[in-house]
């Protein structure tokens, strides 16, 4: 069998756990940034409301070995990533219609 290079299995579980909140954060500081920026309309901020879907996410992340509390946070994850890109989206529809 072929070893593995992931960057869980070269991190560990706590590690990753680690990046994976830190990248998290980094997508809502990227998204307030880019609005303070107007790089992004005002109304992609709709977007902060999954925050704390995020949250409960990073949380669970840190509890790999509870496969409850680990499937919880993958659902959250899946939750965050769509709902947010949906969200933005619907921010620079709005913008489309409110700001002219």
């Amino acid at each position: 069998m072929a070893s593995r290079k992931t960057l869980p299995i070269t991190l560990g579980r706590r590690g990753a756990a680690i990046v994976y909140s830190v990248f998290t954060c980094m997508a809502y500081v990227w998204i307030v940034g880019a609005v303070i920026l107007n790089a992004m309309p005002l109304f992609t901020l709709i977007a902060l409301v999954t925050l704390p879907l995020a949250v409960s996410a990073m949380r669970g992340s840190f509890h790999s070995e509870e496969k409850a509390r680990i499937m919880a946070a993958m659902g959250n994850n899946v939750l965050v990533v769509l709902l947010t890109q949906l969200l933005i989206g619907v921010g620079y529809v709005l913008s489309g219609f409110f700001i002219r």
